[in-house]
């Protein structure tokens, strides 16, 4: 079994609660926290051991995937910071501050975990005309595309049939028209 208190280091690094004299968070509230992650099954086929101060079966060791420890961090610190406000500022007579967006943050961690529980994730396309071949599910460049081209003594019409050219009637031997 892998005790609860293994995470309160990487916890802490993630939620920024890195001054060991003045803590954000107690130990007791990042036990609790990973212990509901555990109980709402965010990570099935886990659970709080018997003894409440450890996770079963094991998360961390030779063999296992490291994947599921990080899974388990990864939905704590999401349970801490969905509940924050997005951004926020005060203003006192002679002071003010404000504190920016989180985000990012959360649509970073977002990514992480559907990663880990998912594989890889589809993240955007490379242009506007790939996103319309792709919602259409249809080479839109060669369906919707006629291109006309008209030279001196050629006109070519380019389709997705294929190219056809014709001589251009106004150019031959007697010149212009």
């Amino acid at each position: 079994m892998t005790p609860i208190d293994m995470t309160y280091v990487p916890l802490r690094l993630m939620l920024g609660d890195l001054d060991p004299s003045v803590q954000r968070y107690p130990d007791g509230t990042l036990r609790d926290a990973v212990k509901t992650v555990l109980l709402l099954n965010k990570l099935p086929g886990y659970a709080v051991g018997l003894d409440g101060v450890s996770v079963d079966p094991d998360l961390v060791g030779p063999g296992l995937d490291p994947n599921k420890f990080a899974l388990l961090c990864y939905h704590t610190v999401k349970l801490f910071v969905d509940p924050e406000h997005d951004r926020y500022a005060f203003r006192t007579r002679a002071f003010s501050e404000s504190f920016g967006s989180r985000n990012r943050f959360l649509q970073t961690l977002e990514m992480e975990i559907h990663k880990l529980e998912n594989g890889d994730m589809f993240s955007g396309w490379q242009n506007y005309f790939s996103w319309l071949s792709g919602m259409a599910g249809l080479p839109l460049a060669e369906v919707l595309t006629d291109m006309h081209v008209n030279a001196p003594l050629w006109n070519a019409t380019l389709t997705r049939e294929g190219m056809r050219t014709i001589p251009d009637v106004r150019s031959g031997p007697a010149g212009d028209r």
